[in-house]
């Protein structure tokens, strides 16, 4: 599925791994790696069962984030169904243009259905100006990089939490 955009602003398309084939996984490795400036390859060796919101500019793919479905426990509350959110990247030529936070706002669209959305990130300014916040807490088994910050984005059925407290990937 595609929503159309302006002359200058990228299409946005939302793909599951298995529609993505070969050929999207390439180009999705490659932004990747273009845009953290590492090898990127084994990208998706841990991106099982998730879904691509896509970003297209004349034909060539400039935007990316994904998520999959975890359980995250934060302490004194249930599991929570968890759009866990990974690889977003904008191509290092259109960074700053407004692509990134596009990408971002539709995959926020795609995942309100869950109790929670968090990622790992290093770059908290980018995604505290799109509303997401950082948990202060201790956290365990979940952030894959030691360097990276927990930041969660609420959803409509997400409890009352405290930010302090304990948090646990399950």
């Amino acid at each position: 599925m595609s929503a159309p955009s302006r002359p200058g602003q990228p299409t946005l398309s939302v793909m599951p791994l298995a529609d993505l084939g070969p050929a999207g996984e390439a180009a999705i490795v490659r932004l990747c790696s273009e845009a953290l400036g590492t090898d990127c390859g084994s990208l998706f060796g841990f991106l099982s069962a998730s879904t691509h919101v896509l970003a297209d500019l004349d034909g060539r793919l400039v935007g990316h984030a994904c998520w999959t479905t975890r359980q995250l426990k934060p302490s004194g509350v249930p599991a929570l169904q968890t759009a866990w959110v990974d690889a977003v990247t904008v191509a290092p030529a259109h960074q700053r243009r407004g692509i990134g936070s596009l990408v971002m706002r539709r995959l926020a669209d795609l995942t309100d259905g869950v109790e929670l959305r968090a990622l790992g990130t290093e770059r908290m300014g980018f995604f505290e100006q799109l509303g997401w916040v950082r948990w202060r807490g201790p956290t365990a088994h979940v952030l894959h990089d030691p360097l990276d910050t927990l930041m969660i984005l609420r959803t409509a059925s997400s409890p009352e939490l405290d930010l302090t407290e304990q948090i646990s990937a399950i």
